[in-house]
């Protein structure tokens, strides 16, 4: 079952998406087996630039590789970070 990856530029619109305040990232799972991926631009390390959104000097792309893997797992449950 396909997933959606969501990335948000504000925390208020991950947080009313179904993000969780002490996350970095979210997993959510649907009762058909897929899911949506929630994940707020703060924490993958973009800065607002005039007009949008850069990557800033802690830019992380592997936070998305994380919550992919975890879409993974059959019981859906925290996989540890490699980095």
């Amino acid at each position: 079952m396909p997933h959606r990856i969501r990335l948000f530029a504000e925390q208020t619109a991950y947080l009313a998406a179904g993000g969780q305040v002490s996350s970095a990232g979210v997993f959510l799972r649907d009762y058909r087996g897929g899911g949506r991926v929630l994940i707020p631009f703060a924490a993958l390390g973009f800065e607002k630039f005039v007009s949008d959104y850069r990557p800033g000097a802690k830019y992380e792309p592997r936070l998305v590789t994380h919550e992919l893997a975890l879409s993974h797992r059959p019981d859906g449950r925290y996989l540890p970070t490699a980095f």
